[in-house]
């Protein structure tokens, strides 16, 4: 898979949310919801400069470029099987990635010192207090596993 598939996929997600919303099954929603989540964390192993040397591909297809490491560009390939990632090159159309990502994670809190990142699509949110923020969240009616997080 690709960057710009994996970036596409994420966004595809958060419109088909956005339009089903309640009426998806909670099933559904769940599962989409968690593959946004995993997309966040994924999607490091795309940049070379955040892969040891060693991960990558020494040599790249004929007439497909190189992979400079000191570009913070996504690699266009990462392989299932334990093939080195990096084989084709980098690309410049998965470069918008990390724009899509961080909009969707990030959130500016008014009057506070800090941004708040939240690896699940925030729907709405309140400010309850001086120092109270609610949240809702988008997935499953669950709490998500390994996550202090309710949705």
């Amino acid at each position: 898979m690709a960057i710009y598939e994996c970036f596409d996929s994420f966004t595809a997600f958060e419109y088909y949310l956005d339009d089903r919303g309640l009426a998806l099954e909670p099933a559904v929603r769940m599962l989409i919801s968690e593959y946004c989540k995993y997309a966040l964390d994924r999607t490091w192993y795309y940049y070379p400069d955040a892969l040891p040397a060693k991960a990558l591909s020494p040599e790249q297809r004929d007439s497909n470029g190189h992979i400079d490491r000191k570009l913070s560009f996504p690699r266009e390939d990462i392989y299932p099987d334990g093939q080195l990632t990096g084989q084709v090159c980098q690309e410049v159309c998965g470069a918008g990635a990390a724009f899509v990502f961080a909009t969707r994670a990030f959130h500016n809190v008014e009057g506070a010192p800090f941004h708040l990142y939240c690896d699940h699509f925030v729907r709405a949110r309140e400010r309850t207090g001086d120092r109270t923020l609610t949240l809702t969240l988008d997935g499953g009616r669950h709490v998500v596993p390994g996550s202090a997080l309710y949705a």
